[in-house]
This record gives C-alpha cells, sequence and structure tokens, in this order.
C-alpha cells in the first residue's frame, strides 16, 4: 500500500508533469486546502470517506484536467465546470489559469458561499461562481465556452445534455469516469464518433493508485 500523498509531494510531482506553480499558486492551494479542512463539515463539501485522501481523491484529479488543458488552452479560451461541489475541478483550474475566466456552477447555496469565500480568500478574480441549476443557464454569453469540465455529476448521456447549455461551435467536454463506467445506461453512446476515451498518463497512474481505476473521456459538439 502507498503512503499517503502530502502536499509537497503532490507539487514535486507536477512539477514533473511541467505544471510549475508559482509560489503564489502554491500558497493559493495550500490555502484552499485548509479552508476545505475547516468547512468540510459544515456543508457537506466532500464525503467523510474522502478526508484522510483529499490530495489524492480530489486535488490530484482535478490537475489532471489542466494537464491536459495547459498546452492547448488559448488565450480567449474560457471553462465551465458543471456541478463544481467544493470547487472541483473549478477552483484548481482557476488556480492554474489566472487568465481565463472559469465559471464554476452549482445549485447548491451552502455550497456557492463556500464558493465565494474561497474566491475572495485566494484572490480569484477570474472565478466567477453561479448559484443555480444548469438547466436555468441554456445559451447565456458569459457562460459559452470552449471547455466543459464535470466529475461525479451524472451519467455520460446527461452529461453531454447538459453541457449543451454552455457549447460554441468547436466546444469539448471532458469527464473522468471509473473504468468501469461501461454500464447499460451508457453503453450505445460508446460507439459515437465524437466520444473518445482516453486512458490516463503512465506517471499519474503511478503517483497516484486513485487514478488507477479512472479514464478521461472527451466528447467533440
Amino acid at each position: 500500500m502507498k503512503p499517503e500523498i502530502t502536499f509537497n509531494d503532490m507539487v514535486g510531482f507536477l512539477q514533473t508533469q511541467k505544471i510549475n506553480l508559482t509560489l503564489k499558486q502554491t500558497d493559493q492551494l495550500s490555502n484552499y486546502y485548509k479552508l476545505l479542512m475547516q468547512w468540510k463539515n459544515k456543508t457537506n463539501l466532500i464525503s467523510s470517506n474522502d478526508y484522510n485522501a483529499i490530495l489524492e481523491r480530489h486535488f490530484i484529479t482535478s490537475f489532471y484536467y489542466g494537464f491536459i488543458l495547459i498546452n492547448e488552452i488559448n488565450q480567449t479560451d474560457r471553462i465551465v465546470d458543471m456541478g463544481t461541489g467544493a470547487g472541483f475541478p473549478g477552483i484548481i483550474l482557476s488556480i492554474l489559469f489566472p487568465d481565463h475566466c472559469i465559471s464554476l456552477i452549482d445549485s447548491s447555496r451552502k455550497k456557492a458561499l463556500f464558493l465565494n469565500l474561497v474566491k475572495k480568500n485566494l484572490g480569484l478574480v477570474n472565478c466567477n461562481i453561479v448559484n443555480d441549476r444548469i438547466e436555468n443557464l441554456f445559451n447565456q454569453n458569459n457562460l459559452i465556452v470552449k471547455y466543459i469540465m464535470a466529475r461525479a455529476l451524472a451519467p455520460l448521456p446527461k452529461l453531454i445534455e447538459l453541457a449543451k447549455s454552455f457549447i460554441e461551435d468547436d466546444s469539448r467536454l471532458f469527464t473522468i469516469k471509473g473504468a468501469d463506467f461501461k454500464n447499460s445506461a451508457e453503453r450505445n453512446f460508446l460507439n459515437n464518433k465524437q466520444i473518445q476515451i482516453i486512458p490516463i498518463y503512465k506517471p499519474w497512474l503511478e503517483f497516484s493508485s486513485y487514478m488507477n481505476h479512472k479514464i478521461l473521456i472527451e466528447y467533440r459538439f
């Protein structure tokens, strides 16, 4: 069994993956982690089963979205995080891409209050917190984006439908699913030419045992 990943372990690993955080970004991450630990019991931000593995289960998986984007995101590209919850991956992406507008959407008022606290404390001026249901946000100009992210929000067919609220001509949806996600409800989507199933890069698998059970799915609209 691998030892628990520490904050310094994570930062060091990210450097090997060409994610070189500035001192400011490292401080923002550290403060975000501290706020999560302070608030975790107040708003059901994360599962109690994850308390001892927040970095691995939430930070590392969120950074993987950034790893995928870091060499291709253009200066004017914007990102939406659907069902962000405690801010994964939206807060991580806001820290990683300070010059890009990142919109975090969640219908929970308590989670939105926490996210606004994080935004203020970390000085994330590029971070837009939207406290509403995704179904109410169709075709709003400030939420039409190139990249749409989601984690444990819904089955793939539902994610695709929800993401249509935010698409432009060449938008792309990214979601990380368990490697066993191919259940009966989603199987019919796997032959769709717009879907690409992408194995997680080997260094991430070697660093995080949790990532061994994940795959990345990309849907091109």
